[in-house]
């Protein structure tokens, strides 16, 4: 996993990036506002060259699972 994908990462969440990392939960659909999925679609873009919609991830429960998203569909 990229580093510097996960500290962009981690300011979305306003978190530490020791914190970021596969098992980092999401609070659900609520957890993410519009600055979050934007932000989101622009760092997996830049980083997986890959387009997410918000409906792709929004219901991933943990950085893992977003982390799955972007590779599977960069696979696609």
């Amino acid at each position: 996993m990229n580093e510097e994908f996960i500290e962009e990462f981690a300011e979305v969440f306003d978190v530490e990036p020791a914190e970021m990392n596969t098992s980092f939960t999401f609070d659900g659909p609520e957890s993410w506002d519009s600055l979050a999925i934007v932000s989101t679609i622009a760092l997996v873009d830049q980083y997986y060259d890959v387009v997410l919609k918000a409906d792709d991830f929004i219901h991933c429960s943990n950085f893992g699972e977003l982390i799955q998203l972007a590779e599977g569909k960069k696979g696609s």
